[in-house]
């Protein structure tokens, strides 16, 4: 059965301007966040005049280890890093890359008749300082790309002096015990997961971050620094998944990924969309991701009217610079007397990370991985005061903190799940991202 094993009450430090408070949460993060929402609420012509969903709230991440407050396992290993980090952007500048154009929003009190005045006088000289940085911007985009010969995987880890958590060895063996349990019935897929560390980095994350949008763009790619001081975590994500939007309305949607297979060059020809094709109909691939559509349907219905849970996208192919991805989309309705925070708690960590059945898959899990997952598995995004949210999931990512980085990478093990074979999909997604570290270290 599920252990009901709870860490203790956490902290929350709170940085404003240059001060700082702690204080005890009894009722952890989630609640707090759910409390900070629900107290805000926004001018709703203000609201509408904004073709976006976030319109001011909270902006940052939540660690895998955050599990521990939503309705599912608490991990076995503690993080190092906190479970979760998170901005108040009451002060933003959003820009369109489809329409080109950029909305600098401020957020403040009605009746604080100095913040708005500062808040104005924000806007406006915002207003202007984008405007004069957008002729530099074109001319920096013009810059020819960074290129470097291929390297293996293992060549790439001897260059950059990354080292796997769990060798070859351990990790196939990891994924045989994984089957195992398959055969055994207590699971039918178990996301199992790796991570890649080095000490002594002097790479820059910010232009690591760059490199990664330039040769491995996605659409849920992210940039984030969290704290003040001389050693920031900082996180360069190029993440093509989606977790969970939820909108103003309360229309949620997921985009689970479970398939993925190596572009081929030229990209576009004829042997890459045979590559795409040969994902597309992999017996092994669809499974995986029919399970994790099914495990998120489960999730969903905890939280939707009834009836309104659907599949509209069921295994399609998405295509990325490096790879192609089997993506599905499930969509439904939230309750009227559940909260978006509620929603997050009853689905959070995603299943695509995780396996189905999920309780069970995650003891497997924790029995074998030797570690916390820290970020990586988490989720990076925003909760608007309008009550919207969208949160990824992080992976193809790099975690940054003095001199250290770390890298996960994982994939979902089945009873059809070749173990080499798998073993070489993780050095696959981790070789996108560390090509790019490898051609930014100085």
């Amino acid at each position: 059965g599920a252990s009901t094993r709870r860490r203790a009450a956490g902290s929350i430090e709170i940085f404003d301007g240059e001060a700082s408070t702690t204080t005890t949460l009894e009722r952890g993060f989630v609640s707090w966040l759910d409390d900070e929402l629900q107290r805000r609420t926004l001018n709703e012509s203000d609201a509408a005049a904004l073709p976006f969903d976030f319109q001011g709230g909270f902006v940052g991440y939540l660690g895998y280890e955050l599990r521990d407050e939503c309705d599912s396992l608490p991990p076995k290993y503690d993080s190092p890093l906190p479970d979760a980090a998170f901005f108040l952007a009451d002060r933003f500048v959003a820009f369109d890359h489809v329409e080109r154009q950029a909305y600098i929003v401020g957020v403040y009190e009605e009746d604080d008749a100095r913040g708005r005045d500062a808040t104005q006088s924000w806007v406006a000289a915002t207003t202007r300082e984008v405007s004069r940085l957008a002729t530099e911007t074109v001319e920096a985009s013009d810059s020819p790309p960074t290129t470097s010969p291929p390297m293996s995987s293992t060549e790439l880890l001897e260059k950059t002096g990354f080292k796997w958590r769990r060798d070859r060895d351990e990790y196939i063996s990891d994924i045989k015990a994984s089957q195992d349990a398959i055969e055994a019935g207590e699971t039918y897929e178990v996301c199992l997961t790796n991570m890649l560390r080095r000490t002594g980095s002097r790479a820059e994350p910010r232009r690591l971050y760059s490199e990664l949008r330039r040769s491995n763009a996605a659409p849920y790619a992210a940039l984030l620094s969290i704290g003040g001081d001389e050693h920031p975590l900082v996180i360069s994500c190029c993440s093509p998944e989606r977790f969970l939007r939820h909108t103003t309305e309360g229309a949620l949607e997921a985009k689970p990924i479970k398939g993925t297979c190596k572009r081929l060059e030229p990209l576009g020809g004829a042997a890459d969309r045979a590559a795409a094709l040969a994902l597309e109909r992999n017996v092994k691939d669809r499974a995986e991701n029919l399970m994790i559509v099914d495990l998120l349907r489960n999730d969903l219905a905890r939280v939707c009217d009834v009836g309104t849970v659907e599949v509209p996208g069921l295994m399609q192919i998405e295509s990325y610079a490096t790879v192609h991805q089997l993506v599905s989309t499930v969509r439904g309705r939230r309750r009227d007397d559940v909260t978006p925070m509620h929603v997050v708690r009853a689905t959070y960590p995603g299943g695509s990370m995780t396996g189905a059945p999920k309780i069970r898959t995650m003891e497997i899990i924790d029995a074998l991985e030797t570690g916390p997952r820290m970020v990586y598995s988490g989720s990076i995004g925003f909760f608007s005061l309008s009550r919207a949210f969208d949160l990824n999931i992080v992976i193809r990512s790099v975690l940054s903190r003095g001199d250290e980085q770390w890298i996960g990478a994982g994939g979902a093990i089945t009873i059809l799940s070749d173990p080499v074979s798998e073993w070489e999909e993780i050095e696959l997604k981790a070789s996108a991202i560390l090509r790019a570290v490898a051609r930014v270290d100085p």
